[in-house]
């Protein structure tokens, strides 16, 4: 156990407080505390609480050499003993190998996020070359895609979920992330993206409420009508108008059968 470990270990308790506004319900372990906890279980837990997603936050902070990043097999007993569905942040040295990954994809019941130390070697987001990031709500977007900038969402420029900076302020995939540049020639520049996976292959946007999907329905029928309507209307006009033309036309030609007929008679 080295002292950067621990050093990364303050950071995290600074990460799950300070920047993911999380209730801590363990209290921070000293220096001596920590190297022992790290030579007897080869990790650190912290425990957490989501205040609004009220789920309970658990983070491990693994050895350099733990086994549990090694071996599956001692990953998967460690998670067997989370039975309750809640959120698990693994700090790791290295990657993960395929084994750990299909471990990790097994529980279901859990959202697994794995990072790795050396994001938290320093406090990211107060270094002197980062910008601040900041996660936008809903109706920040909404307003920014249909007032501001009238573009779709995939428009946007992309940022990949696991940037730096996103895992600090808890960015998730479909994301808006509003980033403002200070700059002494230019002032201060106001930039936007998309949170993508690292794979980019899939964008995942969060869905509707049933309530909202329903208002949006309803305004495009509503809106589709009143487009529609006029069309409609001045179709079946201009049909009747045909038709009533086409009547005339038929019952002239009639008469003047008939009255050739009465003629030749």
């Amino acid at each position: 156990m080295s002292e950067s470990q621990f050093v990364q270990y303050i950071n995290t308790i600074v990460f799950a407080k300070d920047w993911r506004k999380y209730k801590m319900i363990t209290k921070p372990l000293d220096l001596n505390t920590f190297r022992k906890s790290m030579q007897s279980d080869q990790y650190v837990k912290l425990e957490c609480l989501d205040q609004k997603r009220n789920k309970s936050v658990l983070i491990y902070l693994f050895d350099k050499d733990s086994k549990y990043t090694v071996a599956s097999q001692d990953l998967k007993k460690l998670l067997n003993k989370i039975k309750n569905p809640c959120i698990v942040i693994l700090i790791t040295y290295k990657p993960l190998g395929t084994y750990c990954k299909r471990v990790v994809n097994s529980f279901k019941h859990l959202s697994i996020f794995v990072y790795r130390q050396e994001i938290f070697s320093l406090l990211t987001p107060n270094g002197p070359l980062c910008y601040p990031h900041r996660v936008m709500n809903r109706e920040e977007v909404l307003r920014l895609t249909n007032d501001d900038l009238a573009c779709y969402l995939t428009n946007l420029p992309k940022i990949f979920d696991e940037d730096t900076q996103c895992i600090w302020i808890g960015a998730e995939v479909g994301d808006v992330v509003e980033i403002k540049i200070l700059s002494d020639i230019s002032g201060e520049t106001i930039q936007y993206r998309v949170v993508i996976p690292k794979s980019g292959k899939i964008i995942g946007y969060k869905d509707l409420s049933d309530e909202n999907k329903e208002a949006v329905d309803d305004n495009k029928e509503v809106n589709e009508n009143e487009d529609e309507d006029e069309e409609v209307q001045e179709h079946r006009e201009n049909k009747a108008i045909n038709e009533d033309e086409l009547d005339d036309e038929n019952d002239d030609h009639e008469h003047d059968e008939d009255h050739d007929h009465n003629d030749e008679d």
